[in-house]
Order: structure tokens, then C-alpha cells, then sequence
């Protein structure tokens, strides 16, 4: 009786094995089923090309390798290349190599770090409100004006840097768009008729970031005057009487000249040029060019003084 009961008891251990061997069978193609499909879902996604937004921002991202992320509201897909990087702030694997082939099997992992998971931000003139350089009239032209920097707080983007201008409008400046250094393309005048005294700028920094980001800056460049303009007297010669009994120290003439400079540039001191015996007898002020005499006229009616 114990013989029949023993291969009983081996024939339901043979039936349990038989089943729990179609279990895993079961499971492993439902995996293998699984893997394949998220491995077309990518290929597809990565053949729609450029820069993919997903609209469902509920929607869970299948990457390769079988992991399943859930994207934000404001994920996007960029094809970078071999890569897709999504611009989430975590890192994390994402499918490479020959997922836009579609050949899914040959697919391989590579880890995108978080500074390749941002989204783009747009550059900034940090010193704007610093920049006052000050050019001296009549410089020549290559003068250097200042250099104007942003930063961009995304790692391993570029600047460059541009002016803004208006159609037809004449360059007087030029800028080295990878370095900002601005030089002169003109030689100002401060004076009349022209009288460039100060000059508005606006500089733009745009980065190499997908969309491209920019920032401007406007600032003024003050043009300082130079001493390159002489006096004029308003007259070519002055002609004035006295009289014989004229006494010492009374007033002859006023003499007058202007500048076209600006600031203690256009001050005017008055000398006589003692050149000749007949200067001795007058003396004129320095400031206002009030022309007095010294001592006695001692010439007849019709005779006259001659001075510079």
C-alpha cells in the first residue's frame, strides 16, 4: 500500500514543477513583451525629430532600460545628437546610439547629468548700471570705449554680443561679438557744429542655448572735451580815442575774444605782448579784458599808441 502512495505523492510534485515552469515562461514573455514596447515607444518618439513636447503632462516617460519616469509640467524632449536629455532637474538614464534607427536592440544607456536636464536660461548684464566710460574728443579711430560682459548661469554655453541699431543708423562704435570689447568706428567732435557730447548705446548678449536667449543693455559714453579750439577776438583790430588830459587808470577799452571749448577749456585770459615802448602805457586785465591806462598821454592830436 505504501508503493502507490509514494508515486502519487512524485507525480503531483512533477505536476506543481510543469506549472510553475509555464509561470515563468508566462512572466518572461510578458517582460520581453514589455521591454520591446517601450523600446518602440522611444524609437517613435525619437524619429519625430528636433524638439518633441509632450502635451500630456501627466504622461509617464518611458526611457530605456525599462525605467519609468514622471515628467513635469514643463519637460521637454531635445535631440541632442546621439542623446536625448530631457530638461528635468534630476539626472538619469536615457536611450543612445541607435534609437533613431529604430533598431531597439542595439540601444545602449548613458547617464545625462542635471546640468543637461535644465531648461535654457537667458543671459544677463549683471554691471549694466555700472558701465559710464567717458572718450575724449578726436580720438582716432580703434580707440577702446570699455568691455561689456554677461554671464549665463547654464554651464558651457557662449555669449555673443551684438549692438541693437535702427535701419540706416551710422556705426560709431564696433564690438568684438565673443569678447564685448567695444572700440570707436568715428572720430567725435564735441564741439559746434556738431556738438557729440554724449552718445546711447545698446548692446545685446544672446546665447547658443535651443530656443537662443538674450539680454540688452544701453548705457551713455560721454564725449569730454579737449583743449583743441583757440580764442577768437571779436574784432580784428580795436580803435579808440583818448584824450591828452586822460588821467591814469581810467578805462580805454574793453577787449573781447570767445572759445569754442567747454569747461575750464573755454576760459579766456587777456595779456598785452610787451613788444614795444608803447605798451608801457596800458595794462588790461586778465579775466575780463578791461584796458586801462598807466600814465599820462604824452602824444599829440593825431599820433597814436600801438599794442598787442
Amino acid at each position: 500500500m505504501r508503493q502507490p502512495m509514494a508515486l502519487f505523492t512524485l507525480l503531483a510534485l512533477a505536476t506543481y514543477g510543469l506549472s510553475l515552469m509555464s509561470t515563468v515562461a508566462s512572466v518572461a514573455s510578458s517582460s520581453r513583451g514589455s521591454t520591446s514596447q517601450q523600446a518602440n515607444s522611444a524609437a517613435e518618439l525619437h524619429r519625430l525629430g528636433g524638439v518633441s513636447q509632450l502635451y500630456d503632462y501627466r504622461r509617464e516617460l518611458l526611457l530605456a532600460g525599462g525605467e519609468r519616469r514622471k515628467r513635469s509640467a514643463f519637460s521637454t524632449l531635445y535631440d541632442t545628437g546621439n542623446t536625448l536629455s530631457v530638461n528635468e532637474y534630476g539626472g538619469g538614464p536615457v536611450s543612445s546610439g541607435n534609437v533613431g534607427s529604430g533598431n531597439a536592440g542595439s540601444s545602449k544607456e548613458s547617464y545625462v547629468g542635471p546640468e543637461l536636464l535644465r531648461d535654457n536660461r537667458k543671459p544677463s548684464f549683471v554691471e549694466c548700471d555700472s558701465y559710464k566710460p567717458m572718450l575724449k574728443e578726436e580720438q582716432p579711430v580703434g580707440t577702446p570705449v570699455l568691455r561689456v560682459t554677461a554671464s549665463d548661469p547654464d554651464p558651457r554655453q557662449t555669449i555673443e554680443y551684438s549692438f541693437v541699431t535702427t535701419p540706416g543708423e551710422r556705426a560709431r562704435f564696433r564690438i568684438d561679438k565673443s569678447t564685448g570689447d567695444i572700440t570707436t568706428a568715428h572720430i567725435f567732435d564735441r564741439d559746434e557744429p556738431i556738438r557729440e557730447k554724449e552718445i546711447y548705446i545698446t548692446v545685446r548678449a544672446t546665447d547658443n542655448g535651443r530656443p537662443r536667449l538674450d539680454d540688452v543693455c544701453t548705457f551713455k559714453v560721454t564725449i569730454l572735451d579737449i583743449n583743441d579750439n583757440p580764442p577768437v577776438f571779436d574784432k580784428v583790430r580795436y580803435e579808440e580815442s583818448v584824450t591828452k588830459d586822460m588821467k591814469a587808470n581810467l578805462r580805454v577799452a574793453t577787449i573781447s575774444a570767445t572759445d569754442m571749448d567747454d569747461g575750464d577749456n573755454s576760459i579766456i585770459k587777456y595779456e598785452i605782448v610787451q613788444q614795444n615802448p608803447d605798451s608801457s602805457y596800458f595794462k588790461i586785465n586778465e579775466n575780463n579784458g578791461l584796458l586801462t591806462l598807466t600814465k599820462p598821454v604824452d602824444r599829440s592830436p593825431g599820433q597814436y599808441y600801438s599794442i598787442r
